[in-house]
């Protein structure tokens, strides 16, 4: 009779044990696959970033040469116009008898 106690024990014993495990192993899965599911999106949604940031970059690039061709375009017309009135005022001087 004592044997079949003892190996009725060791079989509790071992099912509690097997059980634990399973338990462990649904919670450690449970954990594990949102983690690294996270981490995997988070490295996918990086690369995405930089792959915008390089397309922003060469956009406001593009933006800034449009800008300077701009710029250097309307200086280039206020110093013809500087000159028109420089040519203007002197004749109007020379016509005056001013200078």
């Amino acid at each position: 009779m004592r044997g079949s106690s003892e190996s009725k024990t060791t079989s509790t014993l071992d099912k509690s044990l097997v059980s634990a495990n399973a338990q462990f192993i649904g919670f450690a899965l449970a954990v594990a696959v949102p983690c690294l599911t996270l981490l995997l999106n988070v490295l996918i949604s990086s690369g995405r970033t930089a792959d915008l940031r390089t397309h922003m970059d060469a956009h406001f690039d593009a933006f800034d040469a449009r800008f300077d061709a701009q710029d250097r375009s309307l200086a280039e017309k206020l110093q013809r116009f500087e000159e028109r009135i420089d040519a203007r005022l002197a004749r109007t001087e020379r016509l005056l008898n001013l200078s």
